[in-house]
């Protein structure tokens, strides 16, 4: 009675170069499915942050909130710490939920603290403290996007302090080369990074972190211009 033939050298090896290959082909495949995922976390909380932020508008006599209120600005944050005060603790109260704030891409953790680098979803400088009507397109108006830090322009680096690279655009593409953004009349959408960034001198040579175009300033001012 002959004995089970087991599998020669040249079997296991061409078995382990197609495991291999297989693994090339389907690991960023589900590498890009994560990510979506995650960007879908991210639109979900963006979306949120603007209904809350609308909320508040109504609350105030249609009026934003201030980015910043001062150092010497004294607010109770989400943690219970007292420290200077931004607009993010001023909607907190309509939201009520650290991890709406947190954008599952961003490798920074937020815990409810005063802050500015590594904050998720910066609001727009240019709507800051004005009025609902003056947004003359409110559809087209940024009013906060996935990035890092607490506010953004659409073209200024966050502190030097922190962040990745050190200096960074505020805006960020995390979600497949683009980034999610809420607008003034409340709805949000992804956009590729190089059709809302509007790009500034330090890295528009930069291979990453370059692209966008100062015509992309339409959907970051007042007057839409």
């Amino acid at each position: 009675m002959s004995g089970k033939r087991g599998f020669t050298l040249i079997e296991l090896l061409v078995v382990i170069a197609i495991i291999a290959i297989l693994a090339a082909i389907l690991f960023p495949v589900f590498a890009k499915a994560r990510e979506k995922a995650r960007q879908s976390s991210c639109l979900s909380n963006i979306k949120q942050i603007a209904t809350a932020m609308l909320m508040y508008v109504q609350d105030y006599d249609e009026e934003f909130p201030d980015k910043y209120w001062g150092s010497t600005s004294r607010y109770e944050w989400p943690n219970g710490a007292i420290s200077r005060g931004m607009w993010i603790p001023s909607i907190y109260p309509y939201v009520k939920n650290i991890q709406v704030f947190q954008c599952p891409s961003n490798p920074y953790r937020w815990k409810g603290q005063y802050i500015g680098n590594g904050f998720s979803y910066p609001i727009n400088n240019y709507i800051d403290g004005y009025l609902l009507s003056d947004i003359r397109y409110p559809a087209e108006c940024v009013m906060n996007i996935c990035g890092w830090y607490y506010w953004s322009s659409g073209a200024n680096n966050y502190e030097s302090s922190g962040g990745n690279p050190p200096g960074g655009p505020s805006v960020k593409k995390w979600h497949n080369d683009g980034t999610n953004v809420a607008f003034v009349d409340g709805h949000g959408k992804w956009m590729k990074y190089q059709n809302i960034w509007r790009g500034n001198s330090r890295w528009q040579n930069d291979p990453v972190w370059g692209g966008g175009s100062e015509a992309n300033r339409k959907y970051w001012t007042r007057d839409g211009k």
